[in-house]
């Protein structure tokens, strides 16, 4: 019987290619615009993006250059807003909200799906959740009402 080399502990983690630790427009573009078009937080990209730096340096990155921070930061805030307009969308989305059934003698009479109104609860839910860790001082659940906006209105 052939003895096989054992293996070491290291060669059972896979290593990424060589991480860009530069700062780089580029990245930093690419990195605004995924989160402003999705709901993946910082670490995600950084994790499963090809040619990402890590998380630990994106946040040098942000500590050392007020530009990208700048970017960054409108970047959450337009992720703030798509997830309020999904909220937004999901409420006023009526489709599934009633399920059509017929009576005995065959006429039809509508009633409530709670099961599409359940599912629709839960995906305002998620993104509400997400809101609060977004931005918590605008949307923690804790302080009151929801407020869109920096108006306040006349509390009269």
């Amino acid at each position: 019987m052939s003895e096989q080399p054992k293996k070491r502990q290291n060669q059972s983690r896979i290593r990424k290619a060589s991480r860009p630790v530069h700062y780089s427009k580029a990245i930093a573009d690419r990195i605004c615009e995924i989160l402003q078009t999705s709901c993946r937080s910082l670490d995600s990209i950084a994790e499963s993006e090809d040619g990402m730096p890590n998380v630990r340096t994106l946040y040098r990155w942000l500590d050392q250059d007020a530009g990208f921070r700048r970017q960054y930061t409108l970047a959450r805030q337009t992720q703030v807003h798509n997830l309020l307009d999904d909220c937004l969308e999901i409420a006023d989305d009526e489709a599934g909200d009633l399920t059509e059934l017929e009576t005995a003698d065959g006429q039809p009479y509508w009633v409530s799906n709670p099961v599409h109104l359940a599912r629709a609860k839960q995906r305002i839910s998620w993104r509400m959740q997400l809101l609060t860790g977004l931005s918590p001082k605008k949307y923690n659940d804790s302080t009151g009402p929801i407020h869109v906006d920096t108006v306040h209105d006349d509390p009269k």
